[in-house]
């Protein structure tokens, strides 16, 4: 029972810290391209994460 509610709580706290980076990387990225899109966003999200080429 300990162990599940452990579980529980760390996954929640995952959960806050993935959606403040995500907040973070689109404050960013709109400080430096202001006119950014949500296409652009995506975009750049997607590269960062798969790199600059699909493979």
């Amino acid at each position: 029972m300990k162990k599940a509610i452990l579980i529980i709580i760390g996954l929640l706290f995952t959960i806050i810290i993935s959606a403040q980076d995500i907040e973070g990387f689109v404050n960013r990225q709109l400080e430096i391209y202001p006119k950014s899109r949500l296409l652009d966003i995506y975009k750049s999200s997607f590269q960062d994460y798969m790199g600059a080429e699909f493979r």
